[in-house]
């Protein structure tokens, strides 16, 4: 049986912090930056001067967030260089982040005994289908590492493969009345966690091999891989239209239904987020037939995705 762990970790933060107010990749988020920035000040000299050193050392190929989650994860550093320069950055930001930290601790603390305290029902029974969907079996206590965000209308949260028993969720700043949808994004980052242990994703990469490369529709950043399984996993969970929020919030209305009915592709293009979240609407019945009925990922399915990412692509022209 899946279990969670909440836990809080101060440099844990601190890491994710530190990342959020550099803009070292497409997925930098200026109103986390400005909410930051509203807490602590703006950066001076010395604090802009060590945050260029960790950009550049974020934006190394063979970096980038597999060198964030190490820190996560307080693992060491092997280059002296990036070590001296990880340590020098603590003690220059240290004080900018403890004003952060003050404020948003009280409220991590708050939604930790909240979660903790809540029972979902059936939570094994998504486990379940959705471990049998991907042909996996996994027992394991994920850790749930609570962290700062700055929304307080959408919980957000992040894993990364080869880290598979972490969850890190963006939580100070939400409203306390929003536990379902909470649950709803750790199940589908929990569905990630479970798809990267599965072979079935090499269904959906003979897909995309067979129906969307001849079409030579380029993707680099995020790529093909990421936008194909990232709307498999939001048609699971995560959305007001994925099969757990139905099974979570049966009432419960889906919003914009028009705007992902009808998606413009070249007025959303660069829009990633949405372009997944309309894909995946677009084939959520089938997901919930497949969960539903206990049946796993098969050809069809992984057909089935990636032509309806192709049909939008085609949009483009």
């Amino acid at each position: 049986m899946i279990k969670y762990n909440f836990q809080i970790d101060k440099k844990l933060n601190f890491a994710y912090w530190v990342q959020s107010v550099i803009e070292w990749n497409w997925y930098f988020n200026k109103k986390e930056y400005d909410y930051f920035n509203g807490i602590a000040g703006n950066f001076n000299p010395a604090e802009e001067k060590i945050l260029s050193s960790l950009k550049l050392i974020l934006q190394k190929p063979e970096n980038a967030y597999k060198w964030i989650w190490d820190r996560y994860s307080e693992k060491s550093i092997s280059d002296k260089k990036e070590f001296d320069i990880w340590e020098k950055s603590k003690n220059i930001l240290n004080d900018k982040f403890e004003l952060i930290w003050q404020k948003e601790l009280p409220k991590i603390l708050e939604w930790k005994e909240k979660l903790e305290g809540y029972q979902v029902n059936d939570l094994e029974k998504f486990f379940k289908e959705i471990q049998n969907f991907f042909g996996v079996n996994l027992k394991e206590e994920i850790t749930i590492q609570l962290c700062l965000g700055y929304r307080n209308d959408l919980p957000g949260a992040h894993v990364k493969k080869g880290f598979k028993n972490l969850i890190i969720l963006n939580i100070s700043n939400l409203d306390k009345k929003i536990v379902k949808e909470v649950i709803d994004t750790l199940i589908h980052e929990t569905s990630h966690l479970i798809e990267y242990e599965s072979n079935k994703n090499q269904l959906l990469k003979d897909s995309y091999e067979r129906i969307i490369k001849p079409k030579n529709f380029l993707q680099d950043n995020p790529s093909w891989y990421h936008l194909i399984t990232e709307s498999v996993i939001t048609s699971i969970a995560g959305t007001n239209f994925s099969y757990v929020a139905s099974e979570i919030f049966p009432n419960q209305a889906i919003t914009n239904e028009e705007n992902l009915k009808k998606f413009d592709y070249q007025s959303n293009k660069t829009s990633y987020s949405y372009q997944i979240k309309s894909v995946a609407y677009h084939f959520r019945e089938l997901t919930k037939e497949y969960l539903n009925s206990n049946k796993k990922m098969d050809k069809f399915f992984a057909d089935t995705v990636v032509k309806t990412w192709l049909d939008f692509r085609k949009r483009k022209v």
